[in-house]
């Protein structure tokens, strides 16, 4: 008895401690993406410097605790964005502006990224439609549009949820981006997606969709689903059992394409591939 307390206290220690990091020290791991690492390491103290944790399980299926609203993350996100679109339209030649889009793309990521985990738990349903983290329910692609809209990107957020998930990819980046696995084997999946390197992924399979997020270590599928948990998820991506049975699967690495970030920063809008 005293030996299962113990290892229940060691556990529930370990996890503690790798939540926190996550939530907190994780955004060294966004370095990796690019060497201006300090962008994303300031911007997302700011908004989950509070988060604690709230995981018991290999998936997680719970927020983060924060003193940070998610109205509060969102109106950070669009005041750093307008900043840095004032200084991008003034720049002096192509160079500066390159340099600015880099900025822009660390700070695109870390918006979704601070913004996902909100939805954390919140309740699948085939038709849901909800606006607001924890409340009602959200579908699967309802769940990428409404963070892609809430993270500033002017999508057709109703419209883009309705299309397949390959669709939705279209829409948001072009071919050069775009990697398609048909009847392949899952390890093989796995280990091409993550030698496309790290950064913020779209994955559409047979009918579903969610995002990838690769930290330069290790992938997640970040999703709302039916299964293994009836709701907004976040699961190792190479034990995740959508991914592993779709027979189709498309990824479109949006966080690489100078286009849409550039929209992104610029809010200019995004139409709808139908």
């Amino acid at each position: 008895m005293k030996k299962a307390w113990f290892l229940t206290v060691l556990a529930t220690t370990i996890l503690t401690a790798i939540s926190w990091y996550y939530f907190n020290a994780g955004t060294l791991a966004l370095s990796a993406i690019k060497q201006d690492a300090q962008v994303i390491q300031t911007y997302t103290s700011q908004l989950l410097d509070s988060a604690i944790n709230t995981h018991d399980k290999a998936y997680k299926t719970r927020p983060p605790t924060t003193t940070v609203s998610y109205n509060q993350a969102q109106a950070q996100i669009t005041k750093d964005r307008t900043k840095l679109a004032h200084a991008y339209k003034k720049a002096a030649n192509s160079k500066d502006k390159q340099a600015i889009l880099e900025q822009a793309r660390h700070k695109y990521i870390a918006a979704t990224i601070t913004l996902l985990p909100y939805w954390y738990g919140t309740s699948w349903d085939f038709y849901g439609t909800s606006t607001t983290p924890q409340q009602g329910r959200i579908a699967c692609g309802y769940y990428v549009t409404t963070v892609l809209e809430d993270s500033g990107l002017a999508v057709e957020r109703n419209k883009l949820a309705q299309q397949a998930s390959e669709n939705i990819i279209k829409s948001l980046t072009d071919e050069p981006h775009i990697k398609r696995f048909s009847n392949r084997p899952f390890d093989e999946f796995i280990s091409e997606v993550d030698a496309m390197g790290a950064g913020l992924y779209i994955v559409g399979l047979d009918f579903h969709v969610g995002y990838l997020w690769h930290d330069g270590e290790q992938m997640y599928f970040i999703h709302s689903t039916s299964y293994p948990f009836r709701g907004v998820i976040e699961e190792p991506a190479n034990t995740s059992h959508n991914l592993k049975n779709s027979k189709y699967r498309v990824v479109g690495k949006i966080s690489d394409d100078d286009a849409l970030i550039k929209k992104w920063l610029l809010q200019e809008s995004i139409s709808t591939r139908t």
